[in-house]
Parts: structure tokens; C-alpha cells; sequence
């Protein structure tokens, strides 16, 4: 039986009040449930995650979703980690994600990824994607908590890969002639050698925000832009390895809307298809994504809220 799920993730500057608008369409398009992707952190709109997080959650159990709360890049486990123990309380359509890494259906399998491998230098907490240690959480000596999800964890929940959905923040690396149509490309800028900014020091080779580097650039910094496929190495070696082909992520923002095979053809929207590879959605650009998802076969559609919100 086919279930489809809206995906919303990376809320940063935008107004957080479109997240309700974005239900809205996802339940007049027959959504059964929605996956927050990660970074539903609105760090710039001067509201918290909880605000952001906790309207997502309100507003779908009212037209109700069901939600899939899975953290990314920005979400801090002390914060998300207290909202999703009052959700297992008094919120019973929500699914912690980060606690619940796969999901059976009956015709498919759901597995979530979380965390991410990059997060901003300002953060001390954080939900960390990455190959090196076990999964667990981890407490510095001042307190801060990291919590490990090792990418090679999907060994062991993939069992059926050809009927399994991977949703993860993070995408996996592409290596393709038009990589630029891919969801891991991402446009940057990198310190070509070290130089001060304010009372820091940015070292050479440092990555920078786009729309920081187009700052610096103008001002005369010594930073070259660059446009790369950025996705996670080992994650596509397991997705390789495992024959993993339907994937849905976020995260990187220039890639939003973007649909894929595993040759990073370009994939027809609304039509069922048994390789995706989808960058469902970057709310500050105004998109949102569902995927439909009958057995073995996977559709997807876009949201362009501009076209809403008029």
C-alpha cells in the first residue's frame, strides 16, 4: 500500500509561520505523514528551534500527519532531545528519529540517518554523522554533548535494500560528468591563505558560507569560490556496497529540488521510478518536497511555496 511523506528541513532565515502553510499542502496532496529533515532551527529569524520545531510538531498532529523529527546540521541534543521526551509524552504522532532509526511498513522500509558532518564552528552540542566512533552519546569534560551516529550502522539495518528508503540530512558523494545537476553540489568559498577577520583568524583552506565569501570576496579577502559535489565518501561507498538507491536529503541549499538516479540523470517528476536520489527541501528558498513511496517503486513532487504564499 503506497504512503506518501512530505519532507520539510533547513529553515534558517525564512518566516517560521510557513511552516504551517507547507502542512497545509501536504495534506491537501494526500500526505500521510512528514519528515522534518534537519535544520528546522530558524537561528536567523530571532525564534528558537523549540519555537520552529514545536509549531512543525503542533501544527501537523492538528491536521493529522504523522511526524518523523530527524536532527541535521543545527539541531542541538539537549534541546531537541527535551522537546522529543515531552512529544513521547503528550505528543504520540511524533517519532523521534534519532532514536528510531528504522521503520517497518508493510511494503517498504524506512531508515533515518541523523546528524550531519558539518556543523557551524559556533556550536558545542551537536548530532554528529560521521565514521570514526560508535554510536553513542559523548560528554566533554565541560559538558558538551556529542551524539555519534556511525554511517556504517546502515549494514546492519539495511535488510532489503530494494524496498528501503534512506532519509538522512546529509547526502551521499557523487561522481558524475554533470555533477552539477547533483544533490551534493555545493557552491563555497575557501581561504587561499590564512588571514585575520575582526578579532578571529580564518586558516587557509577553511571552508566559507557562499553568502559570507561573497562578502569577503568583495572586500578583498583572499578566498576562491568553488563549486563541488560535497556529499559524504563513505556514505556512498555503503550506499554502493549495499545496493542502496532511494534516498531523500537536505542540507545543502543550491541543490534544493534536485532529483536523481544513481548516474545523476535527471528523474521525472511524479513518475514511480526504482532509483531517487532527492534534495526535497530548503525552506528558505521557499521548497518543499513528497515522496510517495509503493513497494519497490518511489515517486516524488515538488513544492514551490512562492506559488502559495502570493
Amino acid at each position: 500500500m503506497a504512503k506518501t511523506y512530505g519532507v520539510l528541513s533547513d529553515l534558517h532565515s525564512a518566516d517560521y509561520r510557513i511552516i504551517i502553510p507547507s502542512l497545509q499542502i501536504m495534506k491537501e496532496n494526500e500526505c500521510d505523514a512528514v519528515v522534518l529533515n534537519g535544520d528546522m532551527s530558524g537561528e536567523m529569524t530571532g525564534k528558537t528551534p523549540l519555537d520552529c520545531l514545536g509549531l512543525a510538531i503542533k501544527a501537523a498532529g492538528e491536521l493529522g500527519l504523522e511526524v518523523y523529527a530527524l536532527p541535521g546540521s543545527h539541531e542541538q541534543p539537549e534541546l531537541f532531545g527535551s522537546l522529543m521526551d515531552y512529544c513521547k509524552e503528550k505528543q504520540p504522532h511524533v517519532i523521534d528519529a534519532s532514536k528510531n532509526p528504522k521503520i517497518e511498513m508493510p511494503d517498504h522500509h524506512i531508515i533515518f540517518l541523523p546528524g550531519s558532518n558539518s556543523q557551524p564552528a559556533s556550536m558545542r552540542s551537536f548530532y554528529w554523522l560521521q565514521d570514526n566512533y560508535e554510536s553513542g552519546d559523548y560528554t566533554d569534560k565541560s559538558g558538551n554533548i556529542a551524539v555519534m551516529t556511525n554511517i556504517a550502522d546502515l549494514e546492519r539495518l539495511v535488510t532489503e535494500p530494494e524496498k528501503t528508503v534512506l532519509f538522512s540530512h546529509v547526502p551521499r558523494r557523487f561522481v558524475a560528468k554533470n555533477g552539477n545537476g547533483c544533490v551534493d553540489r555545493a557552491d563555497f568559498y575557501v581561504a587561499a591563505r590564512t588571514f585575520g577577520l575582526g578579532n578571529d583568524v580564518v586558516e587557509e583552506g577553511t571552508r566559507i558560507q557562499k553568502a559570507v565569501g561573497d562578502r569577503l570576496a568583495r572586500d578583498g579577502a583572499p578566498v576562491a569560490f568553488r563549486s563541488e559535489n560535497v556529499g559524504s565518501e563513505r556514505l556512498r561507498e555503503l550506499c554502493l556496497k549495499l545496493g542502496l538507491n532511494k534516498s531523500v536529503t537536505g542540507h545543502l541549499h543550491e541543490s534544493a529540488g534536485k532529483a536523481h538516479d544513481s548516474r545523476c540523470r535527471p528523474v521525472e517528476e511524479g513518475v514511480f521510478v526504482d532509483e531517487l536520489f532527492y534534495n526535497a527541501s530548503c525552506l528558505d528558498k521557499l521548497m518543499a518536497g513528497m515522496v510517495t513511496v509503493d513497494g519497490p517503486k518511489i515517486a516524488y513532487e515538488r513544492i514551490d511555496l512562492s506559488k502559495h504564499l502570493k
